[in-house]
């Protein structure tokens, strides 16, 4: 990379010892479909920072390290789904945080609804997207649990304590999968973020028996909470705890003020992406130029309290 900066005051702190590591895996049964996947974890000590890469050539180190040796103990693992547009690497802060903080963190992309595909015009229909997000996830638990390989090397695996997570998009994903798979793969906790819960069916809603989360930002107009959290939470069947944040946009819970805060210090950016990033800034506080680390450290939060009290 050409243009490499260090997050100032990232959110999991600077001396906590994280590690990363990252993977690809083909499922043979859906064309060998090629999934990028990190995975974030308490670490014993500390490595040299894994890089982020924002656009090619462009990114920023944080406070996860390479590979670093991972803690024997872990309080649960979540696999989290990237939203619309998004990436596996979108929500670096949050993850980052989350792992600090004793949980191991997998996040994948979903090929067909990532920005890249956005940006090359090969993103899938919705019907398609959704079917391919829920597999996704099932091949992802499938690789981690079944047969000899070990995707993570010597990071430990809570089978137990499993919580399947998403922002927006990726909240489909968590409560439809759930739904159809909650059961099969043991799941004990679902997280919805800023969630889109319109299209999800209302059986796989009456069908999650896990404990179930719900944020949401009260200045959210893409996903409103008047429609996702409070039209969709009666169908849940299972014990829902609601979480409505003042003052909180659609990206609250990603890396998109980390951007907004860090762009115009790094050369090269194209003004069209930074033009880009300014008109996004509201949607992450609600008020361009707001701090981002409150907003995002109170989904940290509210996740932790949860996965320890509510999801066991």
């Amino acid at each position: 990379m050409d243009a490499i900066i260090a997050v100032p005051n990232p959110l999991a702190g600077l001396d906590q010892p994280i590690g990363r590591q990252i993977t690809l895996l083909a499922d043979p049964d859906r064309s060998n479909r090629l999934l990028g996947i990190d995975c974030w974890y308490p670490a014993t000590s500390k490595t040299a920072a894994s890089t982020y890469e924002l656009l090619p050539g462009i990114g920023f180190t944080s406070v996860a390290g390479d590979n670093a040796p991972p803690s024997k103990t872990v309080d649960s693992l979540i696999v989290f789904s990237h939203g619309r547009s998004g990436n596996r690497l979108a929500y670096s802060q949050l993850c980052e945080a989350l792992a600090s903080l004793g949980h191991v963190v997998i996040s994948l992309d979903h090929p067909g609804d990532t920005m890249a595909d956005w940006l090359l015009g090969t993103q899938v229909d919705d019907r398609t997207n959704e079917q391919q997000r829920v597999d996704d996830v099932a091949f992802l638990l499938n690789s981690l649990f079944v047969g000899d390989q070990e995707v993570f090397p010597g990071v430990p695996l809570r089978r137990d304590h499993v919580i399947v997570a998403g922002h927006s998009y990726g909240a489909y994903t968590a409560f439809t999968f759930a739904g159809q798979y909650g059961g099969e793969f043991g799941v004990t906790g679902v997280i919805g973020l800023e969630p889109y819960l319109v299209p999800v069916h209302q059986s796989h809603l009456s069908s999650i028996t896990a404990p179930v989360l719900l944020v949401g930002g009260i200045a959210d107009t893409t996903t409103p909470v008047t429609i996702d959290i409070e039209g969709t939470a009666p169908h849940v069947t299972s014990q829902v705890t609601k979480v409505l944040l003042e003052g909180v946009g659609h990206q609250g819970c990603s890396d998109v003020g980390l951007y907004c805060e860090v762009a115009h210090t790094i050369e090269g950016i194209p003004p069209l992406v930074l033009d880009y990033l300014d008109t996004m800034s509201a949607d992450v506080t609600g008020t361009p130029g707001d701090p981002w680390r409150p907003v995002l450290g109170s989904h940290v939060d509210h996740i932790n309290q949860f996965i320890r009290s509510g999801s066991q």
